[in-house]
């Protein structure tokens, strides 16, 4: 008992020392890159995702493991190149979201384009239905980039956000994900925070792609693998009657970002029971995504454990070393 308890103690002193360090470390790190060339803005970014994953091993494996689920045919070297990749993206996810306090509302428009999706876009912005519409934002691309970018080309919007449990660094990050108006709100009380600011009329945008617990989800299939989904996409839309979009920002060059956005049917244009509108809605959210996974594998967030809740009966070791080895 008293083992257990030092045990905890050490792990809450450990959880501290790092949320107050890695404070330091974000607002030295940031200060620099803010003001920095960009290509040495970019480089220190880089530096940084590579020491994350030296300090934390164990994210290098859920990459490979990640990547050995979706694509079970891809080589080991195809493997290590994609990864390799997915560092980039993650520093320029960094760089973009530390250039973020520099938009106007001036410079926004040439920096997204949006060519391709025009219509979409006008809908979006001239709204006049009292609801408003719910982005699925995946961590997919640059998405810290996508939240400041569209509260300056259209109107700022409120964030359904997963902290890092690290209640200094949370703080820090969360007021730069505000700099442009956003609203961010936790999940604690966040299904009815999200049907409430829709209904009145706000944009509301769910980071959906993340593993959420066996009480929370619905098991849907994102890439032929059960994955548990959250339902909130899909009840929300029940609720109040908003569209759903799907939202991601891709980069073309060092100036230019795409911006893709997909419509999913709303469960009530659906046929069947609830269960079965709520159901088809997720499982087209998750293909959605899945296709845009596949077309750009390097864009996914590799190093979350998308497929750590399993259905009952299933091992829930899915991300175990030792059970599933992975050639790196």
């Amino acid at each position: 008992m008293k083992l257990s308890l030092l045990v905890k103690k050490t792990r809450v002193k450990l959880r501290s020392f790092i949320d107050f360090f890695g404070l330091i470390l974000f607002k030295t790190i940031f200060l620099f890159i803010d003001y920095l060339p960009k290509q040495l803005g970019k480089f220190i970014c880089l530096v940084l995702v590579k020491l994350i994953v030296l300090l934390i091993p164990r994210s290098k494996y859920v990459m490979h493991r990640n990547l050995q689920l979706l694509f079970p045919t891809m080589s080991t070297k195809e493997r290590r190149e994609i990864i390799k990749k997915h560092k980039i993206v993650l520093a320029e996810n960094i760089y973009g979201f530390s250039q973020s306090k520099f938009l106007t509302k001036e410079n926004v428009k040439e920096v997204l384009d949006v060519t391709e999706i025009e219509d979409t876009i006008n809908e979006i912005i001239n709204n006049k239905t009292g609801v408003g519409y719910l982005f699925l934002i995946p961590h997919f691309g640059c998405f810290e980039l996508f939240g400041q970018a569209w509260s300056l080309y259209d109107r700022p919007y409120s964030i359904l956000a997963r902290g890092f449990n690290l209640p200094f660094i949370d703080g820090w990050w969360n007021k730069r994900r505000e700099i442009n108006g956003n609203q961010i709100f936790g999940r604690k009380g966040g299904f009815s925070e999200v049907t409430k600011r829709l209904s009145r009329g706000d944009n509301v945008a769910i980071l959906f792609d993340q593993n959420v617990k066996r009480s929370h989800g619905m098991f849907v299939p994102f890439f032929g693998i059960e994955a548990s989904t959250t339902k909130t996409l899909a009840l929300a839309s029940l609720r109040t009657g908003c569209q759903v979009v799907l939202s991601v920002v891709l980069p073309v060059s060092d100036t230019k970002y795409k911006l893709i956005v997909k419509k999913i049917k709303r469960p009530q244009d659906r046929e069947g029971d609830q269960d079965q509108q709520v159901r088809e809605t997720i499982v087209d959210a998750n293909l959605a995504l899945e296709e845009l996974v596949k077309e750009y594998p390097e864009q996914w967030f590799l190093m979350h454990r998308r497929f750590k809740t399993r259905p009952l009966g299933e091992n829930e070791n899915f991300y175990d070393e030792v059970l599933y080895p992975v050639d790196r």
